[in-house]
């Protein structure tokens, strides 16, 4: 029930804000002006990335939900699914998942810093601490993930 609760959170939470982005877009060219000259510093990449691992998660939580709807229809989606799930393609998307996730969650506690106000003085040093702390981490969890890939070859 949680899951079905909290992945209808997050799909609305991602079609809410692409709606409101179109709405802003058509009616105020002031903002359309306002971000392309907006200068391009690690802050703005840090926004634009967080936006964008948003948009992804978003659509693999559709994706993922869609899953498990067709693994539920018996045996026979069962096998499909885990057929599809095991080539060398998904496995790659899985490391892929993994560093979106860390990207988006470490950014978005990097953000809570900056917003109770413990670390807006040094917003560009979390961005590359976090950013760093995450590609430790994508390197660690990668390697069960790619042990799958090099046992998809061998079998």
């Amino acid at each position: 029930m949680f899951f079905c609760v909290y992945s209808i959170s997050g799909c609305s939470h991602s079609i809410l804000g692409a709606s409101f982005l179109c709405l802003f877009r058509v009616e105020s060219l002031e903002m359309a002006v306002h971000v392309q000259s907006y200068r391009r510093q690690v802050g703005f990449f840090a926004w634009f990335l967080h936006r964008v691992t948003g948009v992804l998660l978003s659509l693999y939580l559709i994706f993922h939900v869609w899953v498990v709807r067709t693994v539920s229809h018996g045996p026979a989606g069962f096998n499909q699914v885990m057929a599809a799930v095991q080539t060398p393609m998904f496995i790659l998307f899985e490391v892929g998942l993994l560093g979106t996730v860390l990207y988006h969650s470490l950014n978005g506690l990097r953000l809570l810093l900056i917003d109770t106000g413990w670390g807006i003085r040094h917003q560009k040093g979390l961005f590359f601490l976090f950013l760093g702390v995450g590609m430790a981490l994508l390197v660690i969890g990668a390697f069960p993930i790619l042990r799958l890939l090099n046992a998809t070859f061998i079998y």
